[in-house]
């Protein structure tokens, strides 16, 4: 507010100094000097600005000459200034420097401004500073926050901000006297109350060192949970108490979530796949399938992958490749990639097909030699016999927590395609081959809980 009023005082000045220097003559019924009062108003609207003012380090300002003289006077500055600042000039009329100090400075500053009041007059006023005084600073006690093991910054002022982008109303804060070590961890409640305090673990422990007063926000790093409850040295805090943990020593801060349940679409790549096609006078072709000679990007035969059985394929078409397979035991025996063998768990997987991606994840990488069922682009797709990309469909999971779980396939109208489960048909009950290609892009961090992919 004191701002706002120097604004206005030297607004009122600078009408007034406009007067004093053009032609208009103004009677002076009371008698007054003029020259004194406009040299009060100048003088008081310097001590206010430096007030109003922060962070200053005695920078030069502009100070109008109130009788245009350029005569030289003295300001003796007595006030106690603590982070004061200069204000820009209004209108090329007024500015100021200010002192900066925690402790009363006496002195005085030189300041020079040249101020162009008409278009053809200048006022140039010189105001003689010196410092009389050594201004002694008190220092304020820097507050060290000394973090280990956290994915975490500190800010200037002692708090401890976990990396987050959403508001923060989970804090700690050090009102003790002394630096304390704060040992946070992370649990699902779920499992902490039915299995054992190791297993329900679902992020890596935070280890900080506070300063007195420093502070901890967002200690809820687990976004996709809801904390339930938190403990400190054995004793719970309700959910009212969460926003703001005061500690006093070295404490073990025991975070409990619940999971947050929400549904999930993603975008899926898909793929339709034929087997046995007929041309359009009813012939069936195996140059046409998706496993036709002609798809393979090599003539050796005997380890192709086929899209379906040995048995499914038209006898231009069937390869029955053997791989090798190596168990649970570590024992290694002959597996036939192409052929169903019936059983469940274990002894149903035909592995080590898949071997990864490429470098730039564009590719999926074959052990063997395969006809082209996941092209890396557009125009791959279209020279791939036998098979149509499927646009618009996407994969619907029920999220809880961080775990996900796939329950439906939309196309792309949002109709249901498909029911995750035995009769997983997404395009049509006579339509056994298909691919589905799903990318996830995701970073561990501190991430400790369960890791698995579940196949239904």
């Amino acid at each position: 507010m004191k701002f706002a009023a120097s604004v206005k005082k030297v607004i009122a000045f600078l009408l007034c100094l406009a007067l004093l220097t053009s032609d208009v003559t103004v009677t002076n019924a009371t008698s007054v000097d003029t020259t004194d009062v406009f040299a009060e108003i100048s003088t008081e609207m310097l001590n206010e600005t430096k007030n109003a003012g922060q962070e200053s380090t005695g920078q030069e300002g502009n100070v109008s000459d109130p009788d245009g003289t350029g005569d030289t006077e003295k300001v003796r500055n007595t006030e106690n200034s603590e982070s004061t600042k200069v204000t820009n000039n209004i209108g090329n009329a007024i500015g100021t420097e200010a002192v900066e100090g925690t402790e009363a400075v006496e002195g005085t500053e030189a300041i020079e401004n040249t101020e162009v009041t008409d278009d053809t007059e200048s006022t140039e006023t010189t105001e003689a500073v010196e410092e009389t005084e050594e201004t002694e600073e008190t220092e304020q006690p820097e507050l060290k926050t000394k973090m280990v093991d956290m994915n975490a910054n500190t800010s200037a002022d002692g708090e401890v901000i976990f990396g987050t982008d959403h508001f923060s109303k989970y804090v700690i804060v050090n009102h003790g006297d002394n630096n304390v070590t704060v040992t946070i961890e992370h649990y699902d409640n779920y499992k902490y109350q039915a299995q054992d305090e190791q297993s329900a673990k679902i992020y890596s422990d935070d280890v900080c060192t506070m300063a007195p007063g420093a502070k901890i926000n967002d200690y809820n790093k687990a976004l996709n949970w809801d904390v339930d409850h938190v403990q400190v040295n054995g004793e719970a805090f309700s959910k009212s108490e969460l926003e703001n943990i005061e500690i006093h020593e070295d404490s073990v801060v025991k975070v409990f979530y619940q999971a947050k349940n929400t549904d999930y679409i993603g975008e899926a790549s898909f793929y339709d796949y034929e087997v046995i096609p007929y041309d359009k006078a009813g012939q069936q072709r195996a140059d046409l399938s998706i496993n036709a000679d002609s798809n393979y990007p090599s003539e050796q035969k005997d380890n192709r992958f086929t899209v379906g059985t040995v048995s499914q394929n038209l006898s231009e078409n069937q390869y029955d490749t053997v791989t090798k397979k190596t168990g649970q035991n570590g024992t290694t025996d002959d597996q036939h990639i192409n052929v169903y063998t019936g059983g469940n768990g274990e002894n149903a997987k035909k592995t080590g097909i898949v071997t990864g991606l490429s470098d730039d994840y564009k590719e999926v990488l074959f052990s063997v030699n395969e006809p082209g069922v996941f092209p890396k682009d557009g125009a791959a797709a279209a020279e791939t016999k036998g098979l149509t990309v499927k646009e618009g469909y996407r994969l619907k999971f029920s999220q809880s927590g961080d775990t996900y779980e796939l329950k439906e396939v939309l196309d792309k109208e949002d109709n249901v395609a498909a029911t995750a489960g035995a009769d997983f048909l997404p395009f049509g009950n006579n339509n056994f081959y298909f691919g589905i290609r799903y990318d996830v892009t995701f970073t561990l961090g501190d991430y400790i809980g369960e890791l698995f992919f579940y196949r239904g």
